[in-house]
């Protein structure tokens, strides 16, 4: 970048630490208007391989909020029978700063690129403003994501969340797990050596029979994919799926819950047992992602 360039990123810089102390306004605490005040968040190493210059001022931007919101905290979660400390709340805190990145890029007049991978999971922060109301930006600027999410009103997304939590973490564990197996293969030749692949391939068999204990397998997967694809299920169908996820709602509950959403696509309720929209999101995350789950906790123990 020529010096023209950096002296106008410093500019906008001055501009954008202005706008956002006026946005957040008395709900900001001193240290962190302290920090915007003091930090430079242009760094030429970070920004010379943007091209663009919506990309340039999101960067900016976004650096920015992350150095005023960061909710992410530690989260015991139950996973079968024992519980687990897990690193918690980086998506929401990610979908947090791209909210207000938008709204902050409107209000003052100025473009930015929207992240396309966070785009259509903003609906949980409109979600979450809407149940807290005129404490939402206090709460995300001085809590982390563990009080935030379990205020009233906010049961079935923070579920969500913890089993967000659980898939990130799933994720780490195999990956590590086959980077460490492929090293060892790399500085070894030992043809005793377990096959990370074989085991992985030998623990999902495992893990469908306890996933499946009340319907065989072939048509557990039957059924997932019939709602994948968006097919028709009948009442029984979804009673059989949701009665082989784990144990999260009981036998009545499920009763009424397949009553009243019959189909592959289900409408927001009101039900006094609070199911809805973000309830069945949870049930087929849980469905998707328990073999991970499971794989992950098993790798634990070895």
């Amino acid at each position: 970048m020529t010096n023209e360039t950096i002296e106008k990123l410093k500019q906008f810089q001055t501009i954008l630490k202005r706008c956002i102390l006026d946005r957040f306004k008395n709900n900001l605490p001193q240290d962190k208007i302290d920090l915007i005040n003091k930090t430079d968040f242009v760094n030429i190493d970070e920004l010379k391989n943007l091209n663009n210059a919506l990309d340039i001022q999101g960067a900016i931007l976004r650096k920015m909020l992350y150095s005023i919101i960061n909710i992410t905290c530690n989260k015991d979660i139950q996973v079968g029978n024992e519980m687990k400390s897990f690193e918690y709340g980086k998506l929401l805190n990610d979908l947090l700063v791209e909210h207000f990145a938008i709204e902050i890029s409107g209000r003052y007049k100025f473009q930015i690129r929207s992240d396309d991978k966070l785009r259509d999971k903003l609906t949980f922060v409109n979600e979450i403003k809407k149940v807290l109301g005129a404490k939402f930006e206090s709460l995300v600027l001085t809590q982390n994501a563990k009080y935030i999410l379990s205020m009233d009103g906010l049961k079935e997304i923070e579920a969500i969340f913890d089993v967000n939590a659980i898939d990130e973490s799933t994720n780490k564990s195999i990956q590590a797990n086959n980077e460490s197996v492929s090293h060892q293969q790399q500085n070894s030749s030992n043809p005793n050596e377990i096959d990370i692949t074989e085991y992985i391939k030998n623990t999902n068999n495992q893990s469908k029979q306890t996933v499946s204990e009340t319907i065989q397998d072939e048509k557990y997967e039957e059924l997932v994919m019939k709602y994948a694809r968006g097919e028709k299920l009948s009442e029984e169908e979804l009673k059989l799926l949701l009665k082989s996820t784990p144990d999260l709602m009981t036998d009545s509950q499920i009763e009424e819950f397949a009553t009243k959403n019959v189909g592959p696509k289900l409408e927001m309720t009101s039900s006094s047992t609070g199911f809805g929209y973000f309830k069945m999101i949870l049930y087929f995350i849980v469905v998707t992602n328990i073999l991970g789950f499971i794989i992950a906790t098993l790798l634990t123990h070895y």
